[in-house]
């Protein structure tokens, strides 16, 4: 939420953006100062069964990952994207602008939010999706929407 808040929402004179919910925590089920414990949410050699068990991999975030979670925390990035924080709406006043080139959208959208590490099926997925929309801002808040909810923004690197 902090890093779409800090991409889209308005520029805050110090140079900070306040995420504050009780929304927040029970959705992720997790929330910034508040772990369980000092070793954070999750221990590191957590294996969940199935592919990952069978070989011989680790995935800590799974621990704490529910079918529940998955969605609320997909849903309240979905929501932030489109309507923005709190008191704090999101402004896509200069991505609107690049809306004549839909590449450079995606490309400008990629950098500003994965860092360059969005996958061929993503960014192939977000532009089938904002050729489809009629309205420009709905184009716009799609494209955000879709990649704030893609692997890649969930998992920097």
């Amino acid at each position: 939420m902090t890093q779409i808040m800090r991409a889209f929402g308005p520029q805050v004179r110090t140079g900070s953006v306040v995420v504050t919910s009780g929304q927040v925590l029970s959705d992720t089920e997790q929330f910034p100062l508040l772990a369980p414990s000092v070793f954070n949410f999750y221990l590191p050699d957590h294996q969940p069964t199935g592919l990952l068990t069978e070989e011989d991999l680790v995935a800590p975030e799974f621990q704490i990952a529910t079918t529940n979670s998955l969605l609320t925390t997909h849903n309240l990035l979905r929501i932030t994207a489109a309507r923005g924080h709190g008191q704090q709406n999101v402004d896509y006043t200069e991505e609107l602008m690049m809306l004549s080139d839909p590449q450079f959208l995606v490309d400008h959208l990629d950098q500003l939010l994965t860092y360059g590490t969005m996958r061929m099926e993503t960014r192939s997925a977000v532009l089938d999706q904002i050729s489809r929309e009629i309205s420009d801002s709905n184009k716009v808040r799609i494209a955000v929407q879709l990649i704030v909810t893609s692997p890649e923004f969930s998992v920097l690197k």
